[in-house]
């Protein structure tokens, strides 16, 4: 994280850390950073000042943008851009006869681009799914009448539409 300048004094930048890190709760913030032994008035008023601040306010704007930034860095990172990296680390580990590490970002690069399926998932899905259809109405009504704890699901039942 980069470390931002700032003129404030220790309860200020920690008013302003809490501040950001408590869900925007001004009051609870200043609390923090002053002590809590005031008047819950005492205290709304005072972190309210405080947030009128121009150095706090500043301070605030330049943490806010510093993560926007970092946030639309992050979003860059796309599926295209890790495919990129991978390929030039193969050229790389292939070009220094580093061939684990060639084949580690192979490996990467295909779990990225979905050739390998993680077996685990894929057995749990089918037998899940294979169950399920197995299964006809009167089965189903058959295991929820026998279901002890909790009861079954009890109801009048009949056919939609012969009305």
């Amino acid at each position: 994280m980069v470390e931002i300048k700032h003129d404030l004094n220790k309860n200020q930048l920690a008013f302003c850390n809490d501040y950001l890190n408590n869900g925007r709760n001004a009051s609870a913030a200043y609390r923090t950073a002053y002590g809590s032994d005031k008047p819950e008035t005492v205290v709304n008023s005072a972190a309210s000042r405080l947030l009128r601040h121009v150095k706090v306010r500043d301070y605030l704007v330049k943490v806010q943008q510093e993560n926007l930034t970092t946030t639309q860095r992050k979003q860059d990172i796309d599926r295209d851009f890790l495919i990129n990296q991978y390929l030039e680390l193969v050229a790389l580990g292939k070009e220094h006869r580093q061939l684990s590490a060639a084949r580690q970002a192979l490996d990467s690069l295909a779990h990225i681009a979905g050739l390998w399926i993680d077996k685990r998932e894929l057995t749990q899905q089918i037998n899940i799914d294979a169950t399920l259809q197995a299964l006809d109405s009167g089965a189903l009504l058959d295991a929820l009448t026998s279901a002890n704890d909790p009861p079954a699901i009890e109801g009048e039942f009949r056919t939609v539409g012969d009305d």
